[in-house]
């Protein structure tokens, strides 16, 4: 009859939906610790450390409509990645969301069961960028419970990539996040082993303590300084036209800022803010130039250090574009 036929069509519509839909891959890139980081610049010694163990954090970035049948692809991954022997122990488990329209109400018994997978083998579970509709069905099924932590949302990829690797350098050891490992006189030895004297470099530079919320640098102010930060955590932010901020990145003790407009000389492309508080060293393009004049074996190791700081970025920089394009 004409009504059963049409119940037919539309039945048989949905299963060539389904069957369509599972084909296309519903993982977009799949990244680690490794060729993937948190936009957070550490010093040197936590760098290696990540390096080390970044495998124990494994990042699928999803993309599209999640339903009972593409979930099934995400559990296998993770099923693989558990049972690689050629792999370390996996630790973390990220799925970013920022590419997902929409999550079906049947996708959520897979996800139950993917939660029950990494709870069993002692894997945390991070997802990052989810939409506040995507929360509310994960709230209706019983997956987001303020008192289980072993299942963390965070605001987006880089947020997540940040708290995993906070809690791997914990793992091994690292109990000063903040970064302020030893006082600048010990980073610079480290960073230049070529520097004996490191009062030859340090009477170049001031010192600066920053508060909570102090601005360090401003975007479009010139560029002619750098600093070195001792201790504490810098922001780099960037405001919107809307007027929303966003992070472009986090700077722990241990590492610099500002390198980029004092040898180039351009403007400050963003702001960087203290978001704790923050000891800062800072060497202006006048200091730079006497120490250039009076001390030029001081001034060479510190351009082949920021030389050697800068191709380490960019090589991080293109395993990651590599990571992505695969």
């Amino acid at each position: 009859g004409f009504l059963q036929g049409i119940a037919m069509g539309v039945l048989i519509a949905a299963i060539f939906f389904v069957f369509a839909y599972s084909r296309i891959g519903i993982i977009g890139n799949i990244l680690n610790g490794r060729n993937f980081h948190g936009n957070v610049d550490r010093p040197k010694a936590h760098r290696d450390l990540l390096a080390q163990h970044g495998e124990e954090i494994y990042v699928l970035r999803l993309r599209g409509f999640i339903f009972f049948g593409t979930v099934q692809s995400i559990l296998e991954k993770v099923r693989a990645r558990l049972n690689d022997p050629s792999l370390p122990k996996l630790c973390y488990l990220v799925l970013d969301f920022q590419r997902v329209t929409r999550l079906d109400s049947s996708a959520v018994f897979g996800i139950t069961r993917l939660r029950q997978l990494t709870m069993a083998n002692g894997v945390w579970m991070v997802w990052t960028q989810v939409s506040p509709a995507i929360q509310q069905q994960l709230q209706r099924g019983g997956l987001v419970d303020q008192t289980d932590d072993s299942f963390i949302i965070q605001p987006t990829l880089d947020h997540g990539m940040e708290w995993c690797e906070n809690r791997t350098l914990a793992e091994y050891g690292v109990r000063d996040l903040a970064g302020s490992m030893e006082q600048i006189q010990g980073q610079l030895r480290q960073a230049m082993p070529g520097l004996r004297d490191v009062d030859r470099l340090m009477k170049y530079l001031d010192r600066r303590e920053l508060a909570l919320g102090e601005t360090l640098m401003r975007e479009g102010d010139a560029g002619n300084e750098m600093y070195f930060v001792e201790g504490g955590m810098l922001s780099v932010q960037l405001e919107m036209p809307d007027g929303q901020v966003m992070r472009l990145r986090a700077i722990r003790g241990g590492a610099t800022v500002g390198e980029m407009g004092l040898y180039l000389g351009t403007p400050r492309t963003a702001s960087v803010i203290a978001s704790r508080p923050t000891i800062v060293y800072r060497l202006t393009a006048e200091a730079l130039d006497a120490m250039r004049a009076e001390d030029p074996e001081v001034a060479a190791l510190l351009h082949e250090w920021i030389a050697r700081l800068l191709a380490e970025r960019l090589a991080e920089n293109n395993r990651t574009i590599e990571a992505l394009m695969n």
